[in-house]
């Protein structure tokens, strides 16, 4: 859909700052030989890659998070170079310009509307879900970079979705689904997990924690539509705000 086109457009002057700073950082864990933070920096380009439509290069991010997780030393090194390579060629075709990135400092909004609360530290994901919920009238986004700031905002009871990646700086997503778990065992409101591995193995745990589902990295953006469209549906029989 074209509107689906524009908002990748729109992202990709965001891509282009965070890839750029991945690059290097990238870069330096492989000098240094940090298998584990090389894979989580691959983990993380899976998803920025796929938001922005780069599919080979989430195809090399991929290869290159498996590499550095079986310790691999003489794959790692050519995922590294290949991944770099290709990067590096997404960032330099991409024109200088600027786009609307997330409040520095997120809160819950004063209109008495539904909230989708976003618990992400990427700020492309980020931008790419105020994208698609700015093309939904009657709710809005509320974001959190990371697991504490996620779990005090889902306090709000205006609170209809929580969408929480699985991968933050303080907390890993499963903890803040089993903190958000209220005396039933299930989170008060519908909570999705974020990943770019939504395999059976991650769907049967977030399933056991209490989560309505997992929606994969990168976004099928009428997918996340669709969530956001049921959590705002959800308070239209009169439930308060």
């Amino acid at each position: 859909m074209r509107r689906d086109e524009e908002i990748v457009a729109a992202l990709r002057p965001v891509f282009a700052r965070e890839a750029a700073a991945l690059a290097r950082e990238l870069e330096e864990a492989a000098a240094a030989g940090r298998g584990e933070r090389v894979g989580a920096l691959a983990h993380r380009l899976v998803g920025m890659a796929g938001t922005v439509q780069e599919h080979r290069l989430a195809a090399l991010a991929r290869r290159l998070e498996q590499a550095a997780a079986a310790a691999a030393s003489d794959r790692l090194q050519a995922a590294v170079e290949a991944t770099l390579a290709c990067l590096r060629a997404a960032i330099a075709c991409e024109p200088a310009g600027s786009a609307d990135e997330p409040p520095a400092a997120p809160g819950p909004p004063a209109a008495p509307l539904p909230v989708v609360l976003a618990i992400d530290d990427d700020r492309a994901n980020l931008l790419l879900l105020r994208r698609v919920v700015e093309q939904v009238p009657g709710v809005e986004l509320v974001t959190a970079a990371s697991g504490a700031e996620g779990l005090r905002l889902a306090a709000d009871p205006r609170v209809r979705l929580v969408l929480l990646d699985r991968r933050l700086p303080d907390l890993a997503g499963e903890e803040v689904l089993a903190a958000l778990r209220g005396g039933d065992g299930r989170p008060r409101v519908p909570v999705v997990l974020v990943t770019a591995d939504a395999d059976a193995a991650t769907a049967g745990e977030a399933e056991r924690l209490g989560a309505s589902g997992v929606l994969p990295k990168p976004f099928a953006l009428a997918q996340l539509r669709a969530l956001v469209e049921r959590a705002r549906d959800a308070n239209a029989g009169g439930r308060p705000p």
